[in-house]
């Protein structure tokens, strides 16, 4: 073969190269607009990641669209949406646009993805029966996960909601909804918060660690707050203002520097069964606050044990402070610091140090010397401590050992 057909064919595979290499830069620097999900089933564009099989429409890799774009709009109810562990993104972030947006949608469930870097991360508006569960939300501008305008009876479960710039989750105008066994930390704002009559929600064993404030309500009522852990909030651990007819209860509030349980113009609300220890404040009821039930919660280790300000009417029965800097602080307020007799009013760690010269009352494990807390308040029946349940049997068993053995050495020391 002459060098000149030779030096042709060298030029026909440099040129097929370069094209070849002009058409993949093109493919690389085309920037995706907004996914859809059509209401017929469609998916646009059609050749992004993502594989259809019925109902369910699963990532087959990553997504990622241009910084002007809003990631993915779904119009189709009914169906499931799987990330199968892949992610939405955008590059670069640009304007507010959200991450994945359902407006008037029902039964759809987002699972399985990471959605990063929009303004909100995943936006229900007026959309009702959904599930958003397991998946990663993270470094999106604004919320990481928002409820809007009466989405109502949806559920998120399961997620990992971490270091969004707002909030982590965020409810306004929506009810009935489920809030359970997610992760949510490091927001400058709220982990949880309840925003303008957002009622009757279920907020339960979720972790809220490290945010601005734990889970706040405002302005929102009948809500149930039920075991999480709510620790390393910055100001508050669990802030209700406006909020009645709430009930929060068996959760763990620790490390807050500022306060860990705030009420402020809040009525109605119970407040049983917490562990609050090692705040800056432990429990605060303020601001014209009144008809509360504070039962039963364990107060420890906080500057203030609780404090009362400008707030009447409310009752504070079988509660355990111990060893707080100030047990108990109250201005411009009268309240009721005990059930009456016999059931009792509150443990005082400090009460045999303040009273050594009290006595039980008839066996009965209520001191015969108020607890004064001022002018206008005073526990009348301060408790002694029961031991707790659970300590009743290992000491049964511990005193019955003890028993035979004593039994065993005096058989051998002197036999009969």
């Amino acid at each position: 073969m002459g060098k000149k057909h030779i030096s042709s064919l060298l030029l026909v595979a440099v040129l097929f190269g370069f094209l070849a290499l002009t058409v993949k830069i093109y493919r690389v620097e085309a920037q995706l607009q907004t996914v859809y999900i059509r209401a017929n089933g469609d998916i646009e564009p059609s050749w992004v990641p993502i594989q259809r099989n019925g109902d369910v429409y699963a990532f087959t890799g990553d997504i990622e669209v241009d910084g002007d774009a809003t990631g993915m709009i779904i119009e189709r109810d009914n169906m499931t949406l799987d990330g199968a562990g892949y992610s939405l993104s955008r590059s670069p972030s640009l304007v507010h646009a959200n991450g994945i947006n359902l407006t008037g949608r029902s039964n759809v469930t987002i699972k399985n993805m990471e959605v990063k870097a929009f303004w909100d991360g995943i936006v229900l508006w007026n959309s009702l029966n959904n599930t958003i569960q397991g998946n990663n939300v993270t470094a999106n501008s604004g919320f990481g996960i928002a409820l809007w305008n009466f989405s109502n009876y949806n559920t998120i479960s399961g997620n990992n909601i971490t270091a969004n710039d707002d909030d982590g989750i965020g409810l306004d105008l929506s009810s009935y909804n489920s809030i359970h066994n997610n992760t949510i930390t490091a927001h400058y704002q709220d982990g949880i918060v309840l925003d303008a009559y957002s009622d009757h929600n279920i907020i339960t064993r979720n972790k809220v660690a490290n945010n601005g404030f734990g889970i706040e309500l405002y302005d929102s009522s009948n809500n149930t707050i039920i075991q999480n852990n709510l620790t390393g909030n910055i100001n508050y651990g669990l802030l209700l203002y406006y909020s009645s007819y709430n009930i929060v209860s068996e959760n763990n509030v620790t490390t807050s520097d500022v306060e860990g349980m705030f009420l402020s113009y809040s009525h109605y609300n119970l407040v049983n069964g917490n562990h609050i220890e090692n705040n800056g404040n432990g429990l605060t009821v303020g601001h014209d606050s009144s008809n509360n039930s504070i039962y039963e919660n364990e107060i420890t280790k906080n500057e203030y044990g609780i404090q009362v300000i400008s707030s009447s009417n409310n009752t504070f029965c079988h509660n355990n402070l111990v060893n707080n800097t100030n047990q108990v602080a109250s201005s411009n307020s009268i309240n009721n610091w005990d059930c009456g007799y016999p059931s009792g009013g509150n443990y005082w760690s400090d009460y045999p140090e303040r009273y050594p010269n009290a006595t039980v009352i008839d066996g009965s494990g209520i001191w015969d010397t108020p607890y004064l807390i001022d002018g206008n308040n005073q526990d009348n029946y301060p408790i002694i401590p029961e031991f707790p349940p659970f300590l009743i049997l290992p000491l049964f068993i511990i005193t019955t050992l003890l028993s035979v053995i004593v039994t065993k050495r005096k058989t051998i020391v002197d036999p009969k």
